[in-house]
């Protein structure tokens, strides 16, 4: 994908979780939908160069790997725990959710038994460094081809 491609994409999901948490703080409705809205959300800002582009970080063993089948397309910081922290900003300014996706929203190609290894880590670990899971798992990481 171009780069001016992806960056429609990213800025359409900048204003369309904008949109969702604004709704949410307004309408006070079961969090349910909000969330599923925001993780398929987090999907589109991940892929947007493509499922398994080069352009993102991948693991050693990824790149090695001849069972493309094992290979995962993970979020760094578990959906879960950035949704969280997103909808705990309320009713945001575009600008701090860009922000927040920027630094957070980061994903990683590795295998399936990488991903298996990748351990728990509290939001406060994370928030100083998303690759702390990689560390502790020992997941070694090439950076992204320009």
């Amino acid at each position: 994908m171009a780069k001016a491609e992806r960056e429609d994409v990213r800025e359409s999901v900048v204003r369309l979780v904008t949109i969702v948490l604004r709704d949410r703080t307004v309408s006070g409705g079961p969090e349910a939908p909000y969330r599923k809205l925001l993780s398929s959300l987090l999907w589109q800002w991940t892929e947007a160069d493509g499922k398994w582009s080069r352009s993102l970080p991948w693991s050693r063993s990824a790149l090695e790997t001849d069972n493309r089948r094992s290979l995962r397309h993970e979020h760094v910081v578990p959906r879960k725990l950035l949704i969280d922290a997103l909808v705990a900003m309320g009713d945001p300014e575009p600008r701090a959710v860009r922000d927040i996706l920027e630094r957070m929203a980061v994903a990683c190609i590795v295998t399936e038994e990488e991903h298996r290894r990748l351990p728990d880590v509290p939001w406060a670990d994370l928030s100083h460094d998303v690759w702390v899971r990689y560390r502790r798992a020992g997941v070694e990481v090439r950076p992204p081809e320009s």
